[in-house]
C-alpha cells in the first residue's frame, strides 16, 4: 500500500475511487481546565483522603454469599441477622472476604 501526501488530499493506490480531503490540520486544544495542585498524588495523600472519606461515610459491604465458608467449624448460614457457630455476622463475613481479595 502506497500512500501519497500532497496538499489537502491523501491517495491511496489499493482504493479505487477514494479520496479523503483534509481542509486544514490543526494544532493540539489547550487544556480547558487548569493543573490542580497535586497532579500525581503520593499513597501518603492518598491514605489521608481514604480515612477522611471512612471517617465520613460508612463502608457497605455487599455480601457474597450468605453462607460463611472460612471457619474450621463448618459452613453457617448467616441470612436474616443470624449469627455463625463462632459468632460472625454477615456483615464481618462479607469484610473478611474482601479482605482476603484485597490482600
Amino acid at each position: 500500500m502506497v500512500l501519497e501526501f500532497r496538499k489537502g488530499a491523501i491517495f491511496v493506490d489499493e482504493l479505487r475511487n477514494v479520496s479523503i480531503k483534509i481542509g486544514e490540520i490543526t494544532e493540539e486544544e489547550e487544556e480547558w481546565a487548569p493543573m490542580g495542585p497535586t497532579p500525581f498524588p503520593q499513597i501518603e495523600t492518598l491514605r489521608d483522603w481514604d480515612f477522611t472519606l471512612l471517617k465520613r461515610y460508612k463502608p457497605f459491604y455487599a455480601p457474597y454469599c450468605d453462607m460463611c465458608c472460612l471457619c474450621t467449624m463448618g459452613k453457617c448460614d448467616l441470612t436474616e441477622n443470624k449469627r455463625g457457630a463462632c459468632g460472625i455476622s454477615l456483615e464481618a463475613q462479607t469484610g473478611r472476604i474482601v479482605d482476603i481479595a484485597v490482600a
